[in-house]
């Protein structure tokens, strides 16, 4: 049993050599001077919000709704909702995720996805929950370690397959939908709600140009 820990810890996380094209990791290059941005509804009042950044107005977004990311000009933003507003600053060429709650708008700046030969997971604590952490189901593998409220971590993996959870407080856990781990692509694992009755949602990142 030890061993066949030790060779899935290094099929998941050891670096094998790229070898694929670079291209279409997202999808289409990002424009010169342009950011992406996505939207969370992680509001456990479970209301549908519309939001406004700039020129770019995304409406009814329902709870647990991720949108994909969409392109927007560098600079200065006020993110404003019916009744919250706060200033997001956009990067050229970077990627953000904007997340909705009752108590306010948080903007997290992304790590892109780089690498052809490997998955890349974001680990999204959203929650109510000090600290959480990603594993293997089985417990063997520490994944993603200790990320405290309202933060982010990003890990790359192999593309083989295995589950996951989302543990916290030593012994809770979370279970997470099947993910087909694939080359090139990401995926994003957001938890949201409170310490008592957390949820999880996975989501294939998605770039939409239109």
């Amino acid at each position: 049993m030890f061993r066949e820990g030790l060779l899935l810890t290094a099929m998941l996380l050891l670096v094998i050599p790229a070898s694929l094209s670079q291209q279409g990791l997202y999808g289409p290059p990002i424009p010169e001077n342009t950011a992406l941005l996505r939207v969370v509804n992680a509001d456990d009042s479970q209301i549908s919000h519309s939001v406004d950044i700039g020129y770019l107005s995304i409406k009814n977004i329902p709870f647990k709704e991720i949108t994909p990311y969409r392109p927007i000009s560098q600079g200065i933003y006020i993110a404003s909702t019916a009744s919250l507003q706060s200033e997001v600053i956009l990067q050229p060429g970077a990627y953000y995720t904007i997340v909705l709650d009752h108590q306010g708008i948080t903007s997290f700046r992304d790590e892109a996805h780089t690498d052809p030969a490997r998955t890349q997971l974001y680990l999204y604590n959203l929650s109510s929950i000090p600290e959480i952490s990603l594993t293997t189901t089985d417990g063997e593998i520490m994944v993603i370690e200790g990320v405290k409220k309202q933060s982010s971590s990003m890990v790359l993996v192999n593309p083989v397959p295995v589950q996951f959870q989302v543990v916290w407080n030593n012994d809770r856990t979370l279970s997470l939908p099947p993910i087909r781990l694939e080359r090139g692509e990401s995926f994003s694992i957001f938890v949201i709600g409170s310490t008592f009755e957390p949820a999880v949602v996975v989501q294939q990142a998605e770039v939409r140009m239109d």
